[in-house]
């Protein structure tokens, strides 16, 4: 089955941009919007793999597509 998952969020740019220096990703090409939705994306995803792997349930997800 697939599921396609799609929000909107609204963010401070100028607390991401401190929390991609703190990572030491001010200076390198990702863009906050790239940095946000890789995020999100990636603790989605594991998230619910660590929900699968608590009810020890076979994991199940494979992301086909992301609109990075």
């Amino acid at each position: 089955m697939k599921i396609k998952v799609e929000c909107t969020l609204e963010v401070d740019p100028k607390v991401i941009k401190q929390l991609m220096q703190e990572r030491l990703l001010a200076d390198s090409d990702e863009t906050i919007q790239y940095f946000v939705r890789s995020h999100v994306i990636s603790a989605g995803v594991g998230v619910l793999c660590e929900a699968l792997y608590d009810a020890n349930l076979p994991d199940a997800i494979d992301v086909i597509k992301t609109n990075i």
